[in-house]
């Protein structure tokens, strides 16, 4: 099985399970179930393409090319062919591919980065098993594992930090 093709099925299965959360699972209020569902429509989109459903199979085309060289008693010729290389459409998509996950990975560690230095920078208040970090100047909260960072603009901030709490100790994302 050629990985492009891997990779593909893997994406589509993907796109389509995570349309079917969209449809039917976003707004349900059972967390559970729907990281279960997350979960293991992860694992099963990685799995069907190795399963190869019917339809999505590749189809394998055998070529036969025949050369015929000519030779004579006296004199062996040999032709040298020049091979030029093209790109095609399955290079471009694996370009496309390793592209983003370059940028999708400095995405990443840059958002990492933030997160450190603003850790770093504000002053953290040690609450038992969080840590409280202010923003100054934003109205924005959310939690990062232990850590919970509320913007001090931001309205109902005993609600807010409340809401937070849970998702530390559930150790869910918020």
């Amino acid at each position: 099985m050629n990985w492009l093709y891997y990779l593909l099925e893997a994406n589509l299965y993907l796109c389509v399970f995570y349309a079917g959360y969209c449809l039917f699972l976003n707004k349900e209020t059972h967390y559970t179930l729907n990281r279960i569902y997350l979960l293991l429509s992860c694992v099963v989109s990685f799995v069907l393409p190795v399963v190869q459903i019917g339809w999505l199979k590749p189809v394998e085309t055998v070529t036969k090319t025949i050369v015929i060289i000519p030779q004579t008693a006296y004199q062996t010729t040999v032709q040298k062919l020049t091979v030029r290389q093209t790109l095609t459409f399955n290079d471009i998509w694996v370009y496309a591919y390793i592209l983003g996950i370059i940028v999708l990975t400095t995405v990443l560690f840059i958002r990492l980065y933030q997160l450190v230095k603003l850790t770093k920078a504000t002053k953290t208040l040690v609450d038992g098993k969080y840590k409280l970090i202010n923003i100054e100047g934003s109205n924005t909260a959310f939690s990062f594992f232990n850590y919970l960072f509320i913007g001090t603009k931001t309205q109902a901030n005993n609600i807010i930090i409340r809401h937070e709490l849970v998702h530390i100790s559930s150790k869910t994302l918020s």
